[in-house]
């Protein structure tokens, strides 16, 4: 279970390294795929995040703290163009 704003970091993530992970991964991720809304018994409005997608969010966080260059303009407009 992930929180709404662990959600939109999640989101971001992909925004910043979604070229760097098809390169690296041969993974292409989508936003909020992988996620499900979920409301618990207290009725806070959380998300279910399926494991595979945890560990993408996972490897992207590893790299915001590395210090990994997110993609740059060029990278976005090739992979644009060859997809």
């Amino acid at each position: 279970m992930i929180t709404n704003q662990a959600k939109d970091r999640y989101n971001k993530l992909i925004e910043m390294y979604k070229v760097k992970f098809k390169k690296e991964k041969a993974i292409e991720l989508v936003e909020d795929i992988g996620i499900k809304p979920y409301k618990d018994r207290y009725g806070n409005d959380l998300f279910l995040i399926d494991n595979e997608h945890l560990v993408y969010f996972g490897v992207m966080n590893s790299w915001l703290k590395e210090k990994v260059p997110a993609d740059n303009i060029i990278d976005k407009t090739v992979d644009k163009i060859n997809n």
